[in-house]
């Protein structure tokens, strides 16, 4: 019977925290230079960013988990795939299939890939009860040791500023 998972320090202090691919590399990658997984599992996330953007996807990939502590060799890297709704309703289904059958839950996209899917929707979508952005937001907020932590937002396909206009 395993024990309780250890808990190691965070990398970056509570809260959401928006960067892109080479500063969070910089965080998670250059500065674990004797790691032999963290090259490999950043390499899967970054086929998987090349693989949304050409599918033409606006999205957030929220990231957390033990790729973001002092943790010499992660797992995974643990991600919600984070879409509005009615932007994902306009994509083509069959691209719909391919997000939802290999990113809702598990390793399905790869095996260095824990993923998860949030569809968020705004106040007056009659499907706003299936939001579930609060949830990811404590789950990847909150360490196995319950300490507050941050999680790293990666935004794809849309600026700061045409996100905002949903929100």
């Amino acid at each position: 019977m395993n024990g309780p998972k250890q808990a190691f320090q965070p990398l970056l202090p509570p809260g959401r925290h928006v960067i892109g691919l080479d500063e969070f590399k910089a965080l998670a990658v250059a500065r674990f230079s004797t790691s032999v997984r963290r090259p490999l599992m950043f390499t899967e996330l970054e086929r998987l960013v090349a693989d949304l953007i050409a599918l033409n996807l606006t999205c957030e990939l929220w990231v957390d988990g033990s790729f973001l502590t002092e943790k010499p060799e992660p797992d995974d890297i643990d991600l919600t795939f984070a879409a509005w709704a009615q932007s994902f309703d306009l994509v083509h289904p069959a691209v719909q299939q391919v997000v939802i059958n290999s990113l809702n839950g598990g390793n399905k996209y790869s095996p260095l890939l824990h993923t998860f899917i949030c569809f968020r929707f705004l106040r007056e979508d009659p499907r706003r009860a299936a939001d579930k952005t609060d949830y990811w937001t404590e789950k990847w907020g909150v360490g196995w040791d319950d300490h507050l932590k941050g999680y790293v937002v990666l935004k794809l396909g849309e600026t700061d500023v045409g996100l905002k206009l949903f929100a």
